[in-house]
């Protein structure tokens, strides 16, 4: 198969510095080079102290730039990595398919707005190319299939404490809950909301359910969730965003041992962040000019754009 030629807009955190270093494969620029279906042919970043850290670590020998425009403009590029600001975004889609790019991964938040979510998944379409957005949890099908086999019973209610960027990592969250409960034509709805500094209220609104949501900003060093998600009979519990999942007994255990007494079990399942983005780039390569129905995995940022917008 012929290598896809790929090119990557923004080296931070996701982009790229958090392998700098490491041994790890979290980031847009590892996953590239560590896919052979993938061939990274060029990187951006307006910032030089970014691009010099990724000359210096030699992992790669490709031509760097600081303009957007001329890195697209240089180069045939045939998907395009944008891990950029949701405000930097349609700027770069929109100049990337004058020049015949038409097949994007892209950082979470989506865009800005419905309106140019809707304008994008349109331009995108009509050119027969594709978008998709970083959401590893749901892009990772083993975890997400055990997830929602672990909704066996119908939720009360979920908590949820965020860190960090409240909007971009509670995202992931919500993100997680609308795959898990979408059918095919049959998605869950955001029918009520309120957003406030500190934290949040969301109800979904499911085929066969509706539940509220609470979501907390917490101040801590590490961006990650914690969530507590309940049932009649039982809480799950996810850890740092799922890399540890208990299941806990709404009933006292008399010895006291874990979460304030109740008794707990480690479920055998987790969630991985490398291999989640793994699994997002084989996607990519083994669907690539492939015809699928990717828009429906982008519904869920409307309702982050409508969640969030309510003050």
């Amino acid at each position: 198969m012929k290598k896809i030629n790929s090119a990557v807009i923004g080296l931070g955190q996701i982009g790229y510095t958090y392998d700098s270093g490491n041994e790890t494969t979290r980031t847009h620029v590892s996953q590239i080079i560590e896919n052979k279906q993938f061939r990274l042919i060029a990187a951006c970043d307006a910032d030089y102290t970014k691009i010099k850290q990724l000359k210096t670590d030699g992992r790669v020998n490709i031509p760097t730039y600081s303009d957007f425009k001329s890195m697209l403009d240089s180069n045939k590029i045939e998907l395009l990595v944008l891990a950029v600001q949701s405000a930097e975004q349609k700027k770069i889609i929109d100049y990337s398919l004058t020049k015949n790019i038409k097949n994007f991964i892209i950082e979470k938040p989506f865009l800005s707005n419905n309106d140019e979510i809707a304008d994008a998944i349109d331009k995108v379409a009509s050119v027969h190319g594709k978008i998709y957005v970083n959401y590893p949890r749901t892009w990772d099908n083993e975890f997400l299939s055990d997830f929602k086999n672990s909704l066996s019973e119908k939720i009360q209610h979920i908590n949820a404490f965020i860190s960090g960027n409240f909007k971009e990592n509670a995202c992931h969250l919500i993100d997680l809950i609308f795959q898990s409960l979408s059918n095919s034509g049959d998605h869950p709805k955001v029918c009520a909301n309120h957003t406030f500094v500190k934290n949040a209220s969301i109800k979904f609104k499911a085929p066969k359910q509706t539940f509220n949501m609470h979501l907390t900003h917490i101040e801590s060093n590490i961006d990650l969730f914690e969530v507590q998600i309940f049932f009649p009979s039982h809480i799950l519990f996810m850890e740092y965003g799922g890399a540890k999942i208990y299941r806990a007994s709404i009933h006292k255990d008399k010895f006291y041992k874990n979460y304030n007494g109740m008794r707990c079990t480690e479920l055998n399942f987790s969630f991985n962040h490398q291999k989640g983005l793994a699994a997002l780039y084989s996607h990519t390569s083994e669907n690539f000019g492939k015809s699928e129905s990717w828009e429906e995995k982008l519904l869920s940022s409307f309702h982050i754009h409508d969640f969030f917008s309510v003050k």
